[in-house]
């Protein structure tokens, strides 16, 4: 069975059996070799002759009429449109010509615009019904089925017999999915007549709806003989041939309708549909984008739409295509599954909730579904309901390799290492050996918990594995992970020249031998390596942004611009270069240069999520913040779920001074996905910026309250007494919220707050019960280094940061706090862990660490401009650690910028200013400005 959506395909496409009137001797020859054209399906023939029919007589309605029929199975339904008005006015059949117009209206997409334009008024008999039935169609489109039946009963009362009339109530029944009810319709209308083109058309849309399209093959090609002008038949022949699998049948039916109907959407449609199934996803794409503009009557396009995009990478296109999808067939449980599919891939797990509960709801919740929740549950940290959710899928289907992944992920996000790998190696069991893809990606998972287990001989069993089946390139990323994770470098090495013999030229291995030459104090290296990578691959992104990012550390801004500028001339198409150019324009606050380049983007290429939300910032940096808002809202209409354009469109509201606009988009954030900590936090935040502490606490305490927004929520209070320096209640509230939900994030908070409140005895308790209730806490780990660090004894700090290195070897707080304790004692290793930490997490805080070291490091030139830049990079991205700025301005002051190392001195060094480096700060102050 092939992946053929059953839809109606268009309400708009009519027969045209019995609508040619008959020549008489005053009408041209043209006309008349129109008619015989007609009558052997040659429409284009027959269009040409009527073109020329009605440029020599152009009153001719009854040419005008069969010129707008033509035209409108040829699927130009403007040109109908036109011709159908001139038929009217020279006062051809006024019924039959209004029909005509009318359906031209609903094929353009012009619905609304009939019902506006056609009121039924003071109308009657035949005319009124035609006007009636018209009407029903546009709202049958609109999906307004109420409306539809009452415009069905008025044309049922002008005239009984309407045009139309019967088949647009069996197409009602067809759409409100009762189609017991459309069968018995078309059953008591074909004992009338038996042989009605329109009628076994509607038998067969249904037959292919429930499954029989070999039956509906059958009958659309008895309707077909009948009737073989008719599109709609055509286009249901090809869609009944796929959904039985006959692609040989389909594709030769394609062929003879495109002789036929060369422009047709329809047949556009099913080649596109034929493509996605054969995975040839870019002529797919092509073609459904030249039929975006008709997905409101080939819903099925919308459902291509999605695959096609997921394919190509294009996730956030590919679940607003299927959520447009699912809401123009709400019956369809496929829809709804794949819209749930596509958000779980895309973490927009509340989009997915809101599809699996319509899925629940139906009674139709299979296994794949099931796991589809796991999965969200998993993320929700609903481990209980995870768990049996994965159960009752594997109960539904022993062999379903997706609960037992989900239950050995579940196992992992517990920090059951073990569990982990026994659940995945029970998977691995029950792999297929002929499923080569699934082995090897369950091998690499479970290798990946072995890691985290700390069991290395799993690891190399895995790494084993891999090479055994060829997965070498696997196998070497694997075996690189390992060694990384050991700090051997050296192997690291190693295994990533052996990925790259496996596999020359592989951008992956070269981004990893990059890694190395940087973690060993190698940047030049790095720089050469990651160079000839993008000369040998200047269409990918991953090395182009990796080289623009180390030229921008080694203080190179405008060579890290001319290679951006360099991958964008050479793909004007990739967004990536396009966001990185505005980014580094915007960090240098060049806000024309950006400017220009935001001018110059297509249409198409603005609308996207990452540049909306870069012109967003654009515009608030430039003070036009009503354009930034709508910019914003642009963004949140495409991707709901994206929390950073929401925070970003709240923080403009109130700057807008529209307190109430931002609530509500924090709110509407919330209502997606209740336990966002970062919106939660927003919510707090704007409640204190507009009411106070009080206000802000009491919000703080309804959103503990509500058990959508747990455990996430628990830290608030919290966090906000500890911001306003509340250091009692801070700690009052992190221990009742340890107490109902013990985490180490909220010992953490306690502890912190006690320390800063002078209640150390009690922070040393509580972090000696929480690090014996979670060992293998790494952030307890670091927090017992933080400790140590405050009461001077360097040695402690260094051992707990070594713990938790043991437990996290890339742990960037361990990193970086053991680097600075290195470099305080002189040890030369001070260096290669602050590059570390810079390298895994490049943070304001590491990137301090590491321009700091460097800038007192071995001397030389490239190595004090690195500095430069890495300080300066910090500073500006946390201007309020005064720490931070003495750090930049000293590196000024060292570069001989000593203006500009004052204005950064001057707003720190005040008498009531009280950091660490407070004291050196004021002395460089003075020595700069004796030299002055």
């Amino acid at each position: 069975m092939r992946s053929v959506r059953s839809v109606t395909l268009s309400l708009a496409v009519a027969g045209m059996a019995g609508f040619a009137p008959a020549a008489h001797a005053g009408q041209p020859r043209s006309y008349q070799r129109a008619q015989a054209a007609v009558a052997h399906g040659k429409l284009l023939d027959a269009r040409l002759d009527l073109l020329n029919a009605v440029r020599r007589h152009p009153h001719d309605g009854a040419a005008h009429a069969l010129l707008g029929e033509v035209s409108l199975q040829l699927g130009d339904a403007v040109s109908a449109e036109r011709e159908a008005r001139k038929a009217i006015a020279a006062g051809y059949q006024p019924n039959r010509s209004l029909a005509l117009l009318l359906r031209s209206y609903v094929a353009q997409g012009r619905s609304i615009a009939l019902l506006h334009d056609f009121p039924i008024g003071s109308a009657t008999g035949v005319h009124a019904a035609v006007i009636a039935v018209g009407r029903a169609r546009a709202n049958l489109v609109l999906a307004r089925f109420d409306r539809a039946e009452a415009d069905l009963a008025r044309a049922a009362g002008f005239a009984p017999d309407a045009p139309g009339l019967y088949e647009t109530r069996i197409d009602l029944a067809i759409a409100r999915h009762d189609l017991a009810a459309a069968r018995r319709m078309i059953a008591a209308r074909l004992k009338v007549t038996p042989a009605a083109p329109a009628l076994l058309r509607r038998e067969a849309q249904l037959d292919i709806g429930e499954g029989q399209p070999a039956r509906a093959a059958t009958i659309l090609q008895r309707a077909n003989a009948a009737d073989p002008l008719n599109t709609r038949g055509k286009l249901l022949l090809i869609q009944a041939h796929l959904a039985a699998g006959a692609l040989p049948a389909a594709q030769a039916e394609l062929k003879r309708a495109a002789s036929l109907l060369p422009h047709s959407a329809g047949l556009a449609y099913f080649q596109a549909t034929i493509d996605v199934d054969e995975h040839h996803w870019h002529r797919a794409s092509a073609l459904l984008d030249h039929l975006g503009g008709i997905a409101t009557q080939l819903p099925g396009i919308l459902y291509l739409r999605a695959r096609t995009d997921a394919a190509l990478g294009q996730p956030a296109a590919a679940l607003t295509a299927a959520q447009k999808f699912a809401a123009q067939q709400p019956g369809d449980s496929a829809a709804q599954l794949l819209v749930a599919t596509l958000a779980v891939r895309s973490g927009h797990y509340g989009v997915a909730s809101r599809s699996l509960d319509k899925l629940a709801a139906a009674g139709k919740l299979d296994a794949q579904a099931l796991d589809l929740r796991t999965a969200i549950e998993i993320h929700d940290h609903k481990w209980n309901q995870a768990e049996q959710d994965a159960l009752q899928a594997l109960k539904a289907d022993p062999k379903d390799l997706a609960a037992g992944i989900n239950l050995a992920e579940l196992a992992q996000q517990r920090g059951d290492f073990k569990a982990a790998e026994q659940r995945y190696r029970a998977v691995l069991a029950g792999v297929p050996a002929s499923a080569s893809a699934v082995l090897t990606s369950v091998e690499i998972r479970l290798g990946s918990a072995a890691l985290l287990a700390n069991d290395a001989p799993t690891v190399t069993q895995m790494v084993a594995a891999l090479d055994k089946q060829g997965a070498t390139p696997a196998a070497a990323q694997l075996q690189a992970k390992l060694d990384f994770r050991r700090g051997d470098l050296d192997a690291a090495r190693a295994d990533l020249t052996r990925l790259l013999a496996a596999r020359p030229g592989s951008v992956t291995a070269q981004l990893g031998l990059a890694r190395v030459d940087l973690l060993t104090q190698r940047p030049d290296a790095a720089l050469k390596r990651l160079t000839a990578v993008v000369k040998a691959h200047p269409a990918d992104p991953r090395p182009v942004l990796a080289l623009a990012a180390l030229q921008r550390t080694m203080n190179q801004p405008d060579a890290a611009l001319a290679t951006l500028d360099r991958a964008h001339d050479r793909a004007p198409d990739n967004v990536a270069f396009v966001a990185a150019i505005l980014q580094q324009r915007l960090a240098a606050k060049q806000f024309t240069e950006a400017g220009n380049l935001v001018s110059t983007l297509p249409a198409a290429m603005q609308r996207q999520p990452q540049i909306l939300l870069l012109r967003a910032k654009l515009d608030a940096a430039q003070g036009r913040l009503d354009q930034a808002a709508l910019n914003l809202q642009s963004l949140l209409a495409a991707t709901p779920d994206d929390v950073t354009s929401r925070l970003a469109l709240a923080h403009i509201d109130m700057a807008r001074k529209q307190p109430q606009a931002a609530e509500a988009v924090i709110e509407a954030g919330l209502a997606r996905d209740p336990r966002q900590l970062a919106l939660m936090q927003a919510r707090v935040g704007l409640a204190l910026a507009r009411h106070g502490a009080g206000a802000a606490e009491q919000e703080a305490k309804r959103l503990a309250a509500a058990p959508d927004h747990m455990p996430e929520a628990g830290a608030l209070e919290g966090d906000l007494a500890l911001s306003l320096h509340h250091w009692a209640k801070a700690a009052a509230a992190f221990k009742a919220a340890y107490d109902a939900n013990p985490s180490p994030a909220l010992a953490a908070g306690a502890i912190r707050a006690d320390i800063q409140g002078g209640h150390r005895d009690a922070a040393l308790a509580l972090l000696k019960a929480a690090s014996a209730r979670f060992p293998d806490s790494v952030a307890l780990s670091d927090m017992r280094g933080s400790v140590a660090l405050s009461r001077g004894d360097l040695k402690a700090a260094a051992a707990e940061y070594a713990h938790s290195l043991r437990l996290a070897p890339q742990d960037a707080v361990a990193l970086n706090n053991l680097a600075w304790i290195e470099a305080k004692s002189g040890k030369p290793d001070a260096e290669a862990l602050a590059e570390r930490a810079y390298v895994g997490a490049p943070t304001p805080q590491t990137a301090d660490t590491l321009g700091w070291i460097l800038l007192h490091g071995t001397p030389g030139k490239a190595r004090r401009a690195r500095a430069a830049a890495l300080l300066n990079a910090a500073h500006r991205e946390d201007p309020a650690d005064p720490s931070i700025a003495y750090h930049d301005a000293a590196a000024l002051a060292r570069t001989g910028e000593r203006g500009k190392a004052i204005a950064i001195l001057k707003p720190i060094v005040t008498p009531k200013a009280s950091f660490a480096d407070h004291a050196a700060a004021a002395a460089l102050l003075a020595k700069l400005e004796r030299q002055g």
